[in-house]
């Protein structure tokens, strides 16, 4: 296979695979978190600990995904659900607990949720997109100017960092410089 990313867009699946082609694999386990619906300045996720491979090496990452990723079996006359007390009770049972499914029975009707967790595709773009400052070679006030920071605080530079860190490791795991671009375009339209 010709490892040149073409730049016509592609579907994720497209995306997965010549990812696959390239020699990358993806295990993630989830993370058990707690589910805080009411605080603001919490992001309720279903949260993983992946580690990518390829070619013997490997890197593992935190890695969270937004809770509109799951799949729901329920009765079709069921108004509102997601404002229930049992869709909530679901999700927090998801992002409590190790599980992928969960399900819950009222009035003698079944219903099922069930997390879709991460792909290759998601987690490398992700990666890409935060190693941005590392390809790129930002100092810190270039990368708070560029992504909206408030280039005098900690917690901002800390996420710089984590960007940093983040590029160096997966570099680890690309047969040259070159192959970044392959993946920027890669993922140009994803």
């Amino acid at each position: 296979m010709n490892n040149t990313a073409e730049t016509e867009s592609r579907t994720p699946e497209e995306i997965a695979q010549y990812l696959a082609d390239m020699g990358f694999s993806l295990h993630c386990v989830s993370t058990p978190a707690p589910y805080k619906p009411k605080d603001k300045d919490h992001w309720d996720a279903f949260a993983y600990s992946c580690t990518i491979s390829r070619n013997k090496h490997s890197m593992q990452i935190p890695y969270r995904k937004g809770l509109a990723y799951v799949t729901i079996k329920k009765p079709k006359k069921w108004p509102r659900f997601e404002r229930s007390w049992i869709y909530h009770d679901l999700l927090r049972q998801l992002i409590e607990t190790p599980k992928d499914s969960a399900q819950s029975w009222e009035s003698g009707m079944r219903v099922m949720m069930t997390r879709q967790p991460p792909t290759l595709d998601e987690v490398i773009y992700s990666i890409v997109m935060d190693s941005d400052a590392y390809t790129n070679n930002m100092t810190w006030p270039e990368f708070a100017a560029e992504y909206g920071y408030d280039d005098d605080s900690m917690k901002d530079y800390e996420t710089y960092q984590t960007c940093t860190k983040i590029g160096r490791e997966f570099e680890y795991l690309l047969a040259s410089r070159e192959e970044w671009g392959e993946l920027r375009d890669l993922f140009a339209d994803y």
